[in-house]
Order: structure tokens, then C-alpha cells, then sequence
């Protein structure tokens, strides 16, 4: 997609968090230790949809969960933040809320609803853009098969 062109009609800032396992030998690094045989650390990205840049990186052990990251980090107010299940916290999404941050999500397997399959708090927005910007949280799934 070109540089300025507006992929949705809203002004919003729209970004997306998500986090990547990158897997280490456990006896050359053994401060990395993910598993009993395996090391890891963890790449949490923060991609901005105007130009599909990172604009946050953070790199931890692998056993971090990504919402603990999610937690420590503050965003504009407006801002939409696409996350897969793993950010799935209602205390979070209760903060980002208060502070007028959106957030569009995937309901977790386990959640006691049923009738909802994508969760957000931006309830002006209708059923088709909310889906719209779950799908283009798919670019952050590219930029990790493509780095």
C-alpha cells in the first residue's frame, strides 16, 4: 500500500501489538531459557498502519507474557490497537477505555459469550470496519514471515 493513502475512511491512528518467539540454542544462551530444552526471547512489535512501520520494539525473555508488555505501554487517545487473543485482559481493555483508547480483538475460546466473535470497545463503528481492522492486523503477521 502507498505511503498517504488511507486504507478506512477514519481518521484514527490504527496500530497493531503482537508479540514473536524467536527460538535460541538453550546451550549457547542460557540466560534464555524457555522450556527445559529450548531458549528463546520474545520480539514485541508495535506496527503503525500508515506505512506498516514498527514504531515499538522490545525484546524479553520468551517466557514474558505479551499482555504483561501491553500493561506498561500508553497510547494516544483515539488510537484503535488491533491484538490477537494472547492481550485478552479485561483490566486492560477497561484502561485503554477509560483514556479513550479503541481496541479490536478476536474473543478468546474460553470467554463465557457466545453470540460475539470480535471484541471492541468503538461501538460507532459498524461491524464491517471492526472486521476490516481485525483482517489488516494481518500485516503484522506478514512483517514476521518477512523478517
Amino acid at each position: 500500500m502507498a505511503r498517504g493513502k488511507k486504507k478506512f475512511r477514519f481518521k484514527n491512528k490504527l496500530l497493531s501489538l503482537d508479540a514473536s518467539i524467536l527460538e535460541l540454542s538453550s546451550t549457547l544462551f542460557d540466560w534464555a531459557r524457555f522450556r527445559q530444552t529450548k531458549g528463546a526471547v520474545k520480539l514485541h512489535l508495535l506496527l503503525d498502519h500508515e506505512g506498516y512501520l514498527p514504531v515499538f520494539a522490545l525484546i524479553t525473555e520468551g517466557a514474558v507474557p505479551e499482555v504483561n508488555i501491553a500493561h506498561d505501554l500508553s497510547f494516544p487517545k483515539g488510537s484503535i490497537i488491533a491484538v490477537d487473543r494472547g492481550y485478552t485482559d479485561y483490566s486492560l481493555f477497561a484502561r485503554w477505555t477509560d483514556t479513550g483508547v479503541y481496541f479490536v480483538t478476536r474473543q478468546k475460546d474460553n470467554a463465557s459469550y457466545r453470540v460475539m466473535v470480535l471484541l471492541t470497545n468503538h461501538l460507532e463503528f459498524g461491524a464491517t470496519t471492526i472486521a476490516r481492522i481485525y483482517q489488516d492486523r494481518w500485516q503484522m503477521e506478514t512483517f514476521w514471515t518477512a523478517s
